[in-house]
Formats: C-alpha cells, sequence, structure tokens
C-alpha cells in the first residue's frame, strides 16, 4: 500500500489533491498536526491526525461537525512539551503498522524555518527502518525530493533536459553513480556539498545510485514515472 503524510510546511496546491491520491494508489492519508487544515482546505479528509493539536485552527477545524462526520475518526494527540517533532510521532506511527508499505508521499515537509526541513529530511529516512518501503518522495511548491537509502538506487523514467541535483546526506560524504545525466559516472560527495547540484537529465530513463551513503536526489518537474 502506499501512503500519503502530509505536514504543516508549504504544499503545492495544484499537485496535492484526490485526483493526485488516485493516481498514486494512496490507501492511506495521514495528516501531521496543521496538515490536517491543509488537507481539509482542499477537501481531502485524513484517516489519522497525530500531534500536540496546539494550533487554534485545528481545534476549530476539529469542532466543525461537517469536519468530523468525514474524518475517519482517529485523532492521536500528545503534549505540547515532548522530545519528538510532530513529523517524528508520524514517522513512527508508519513504522508501526502491520500493513505493508511501498512508497510514503509525503507534502509540508519542506517549510520557513531551515532547521525544522533538514530535521524533517532526516526523520523521514527512517521511514525506511520498515523493510517494506521501497521509495520516500517529498513534493515541495517546484520539485520533487527523493530520499535514497544506503546502497540502494532509483530509477526514473523523465524528460530530458530537466534540472536535477543529489545531495550527500551521509558524513564524510556518500559515494554515488549516475546514469543518463549531463555529468555521468562515480562520484564522492561530500556532506551536503555543491559537487552534486545543477546537473541535467540528457535520457529519458536515469538512475541514481547510492554506493555507500544515504542521498536526496532533486527533480525539478513533477513529470516521472518510477521504474
Amino acid at each position: 500500500m502506499n501512503i500519503l503524510l502530509v505536514a504543516n510546511g508549504k504544499v503545492n496546491n495544484k499537485i496535492l489533491s484526490n485526483n493526485f491520491i488516485y493516481q498514486k494508489d494512496i490507501k492511506k492519508i495521514i495528516a501531521v498536526n496543521g496538515g490536517s487544515n491543509k488537507l481539509i482546505k482542499l477537501n481531502i479528509f485524513p484517516d489519522i491526525i497525530i500531534g500536540d493539536l496546539d494550533s487554534k485552527k485545528i481545534r476549530k477545524s476539529l469542532k466543525n461537525k461537517d469536519v468530523l462526520n468525514n474524518l475517519h475518526k482517529k485523532i492521536i494527540s500528545f503534549p505540547k512539551d515532548k522530545d519528538f517533532s510532530d513529523l517524528e510521532l508520524g514517522v513512527n506511527y508508519i513504522n508501526n503498522m502491520d500493513d505493508l508499505i511501498k512508497c510514503v508521499y509525503c507534502f509540508g515537509v519542506i517549510g520557513n524555518r531551515f532547521d525544522h526541513t533538514l530535521a524533517n529530511i532526516n526523520s523521514l529516512f527512517n521511514l525506511y527502518i520498515k523493510e517494506s518501503i521501497e521509495n520516500v518522495i517529498i513534493y515541495d511548491l517546484e520539485s520533487v525530493l527523493f530520499l535514497i537509502k544506503d546502497n540502494n538506487e532509483l530509477n526514473l523514467e523523465v524528460d530530458i533536459n530537466t534540472r536535477a541535483s543529489v545531495l550527500a546526506f551521509n558524513i564524510p560524504f556518500s559515494k554515488v553513480f549516475l546514469n543518463g545525466f549531463k555529468y555521468y559516472g562515480q562520484y564522492d560527495i561530500p556532506f551536503l556539498s555543491s559537487l552534486g547540484i545543477s546537473n541535467y537529465t540528457k535520457n529519458n530513463v536515469i538512475k541514481v545510485s547510492s554506493i555507500s551513503g544515504r542521498l536526496v536526489f532533486i527533480l525539478y518537474s513533477f513529470n516521472y514515472k518510477l521504474l
């Protein structure tokens, strides 16, 4: 099964829709705290809401009878003062699900605070603790981020001449192999180095392989197909 995970950061409302949920064969929708408001505004009702529910907008939404009637009734609340972010609570919930989950599509992960954004991306890598998960994909306003775990690869069908970047998310570096790009071959990319940014696709089929270390692959297009 595929899961939609929505947090309270920036959400591309043109991409996130009921049609997106249908196309990606999403079977469960999880809202992390303020992510519930993002969904409800789009007339998408989460199956589960997780977080400290500290926002007035959230509390107001949950008092709305029409909203409550459309929710699938599972709200998991936590204290405001805690050692985990709301997104981490969502990740932990997914990792403890009994279902075989193949792909997690994420929205609202990237926001105005750089510290939250980096911590969120790092937290989402922990989804790979669940062995059935093959892909963790983050949608930003203008790009799609693919989290690639250590010693794994990503194969995509894409448009030619699409801008793309790869960032090492491992200290001191990640070893990567690229195929189908302007700059291709094997590279040792230092942690968050600019070495892998501003590449371009030169084939319709591309491969990004982690020989060692975690990678964040960024595609500046929403037009892709997982292979």
